[in-house]
């Protein structure tokens, strides 16, 4: 573990309130970035969807929590129940490049119909929780950006019709290969705005 992200050696993220309780941190952070989310979708309204925007996101959503928010780690990580890590640090701007230049390519996903949206937006979510850019805060931050994206493309994405388990799954299953959860989970959570 790289010494710049931890407070000594407890484990507990270097933090700007100075909390040194992992619960209290983590009941801390979600209080705050609940409401900075609410902020976020009132009033960012992106015109470009790529690692600029994403890192926005990260930076608006954690900025008096962290001090490394809006920033791309520098250390390579894992789920705590796997011996998998996500992207390599070394490699998170090269394949950051490579995802949002197809996503581009792609215009965003304007103007498909659901199926085809749905579809895509569970690849480029996939595609992201591998990359894991952040040292926290990648799942809400994803969310969110996949959030403005679909909003950009006249859907609603409403992360509240599926329980947080069956994310957690489909971002599992979808890291290991499986992409059949992650597709059915955004199936059922896209919706045309009308």
């Amino acid at each position: 573990m790289e010494s710049g992200y931890f407070v000594e050696t407890d484990g507990i993220l270097t933090n700007k309130l100075g909390i040194t309780d992992a619960e209290e941190l983590v009941s801390t952070e979600y209080r705050i970035t609940d409401e900075k989310i609410g902020q976020v979708l009132a009033n960012y309204h992106p015109l470009e969807f790529n690692i600029a925007c994403l890192l926005d996101i990260h930076r608006q959503l954690f900025d008096t929590i962290y001090p490394f928010a809006g920033k791309i780690r520098t250390v390579n990580i894992s789920k705590p129940d796997s011996s998998v890590p996500f992207c390599y640090a070394d490699f998170i701007l090269p394949e950051a490049n490579r995802i949002f230049s197809e996503l581009a390519k792609d215009q965003y996903l304007r103007k498909l119909p659901i199926e085809d949206f749905s579809a895509k937006l569970a690849y480029y979510a996939a595609e992201l929780n591998a990359l894991h850019p952040f040292r926290e805060g990648n799942g809400r931050t994803t969310r969110l950006f996949l959030v403005l994206l679909a909003r950009n493309a006249g859907y609603l994405l409403d992360y509240a019709q599926a329980s947080r388990n069956e994310i957690l799954r489909a971002d599992r299953e979808a890291f290991a290969g499986n992409m059949t959860p992650i597709q059915n989970l955004y199936h059922k959570i896209v919706f045309k705005i009308d």
